[in-house]
């Protein structure tokens, strides 16, 4: 699949909906190319995200556990992650041992605005119940 996008990797810009009509309108009329290039967030983030441009770069992962997921960044300025895993509160990040927020991107996976020193992003799973 060519339009795939990978499970990771950084946005260029963000575009922020008024609740879930718009971004399903706006999902609608998307193509792959904007997907990639344009996360949508809900306009709660506007004031601490802002609309970019973002800088580009690379991303790997370095670890995949169920509970836990480290990834590699390469970028010479503020950028926006995008990851495809579910949105869910209980998920926690740090990026070079500082806390950053989630945002759901796109209503249902994962966005996090990072400064242009971010290099090692750690994302945790820490729910208020334990884990066998």
């Amino acid at each position: 699949n060519k339009t795939a996008l990978p499970r990771a990797f950084l946005a260029r810009s963000a575009r922020f909906v008024d609740g879930e009509q718009q971004l399903r309108g706006e999902m609608a009329a998307a193509d792959a190319r904007s997907l990639r290039e344009t996360i949508l967030l809900g306009s709660g983030f506007s004031g601490s995200v802002g609309v970019g441009p973002f800088a580009g770069g690379r991303v790997s992962f370095s670890a995949y556990h169920p509970d836990r997921i480290e990834l590699l960044l390469e970028t010479d300025g503020p950028s926006l992650l995008f990851v495809s895993n579910s949105f869910s509160p209980f998920w926690q990040c740090e990026a070079d041992g500082v806390r950053r927020e989630i945002m759901p991107a796109f209503g249902a996976f994962w966005a996090v605005h990072l400064p242009s020193s971010a290099r090692r992003v750690v994302f945790r799973y820490a729910p208020p119940y334990k884990l066998f």
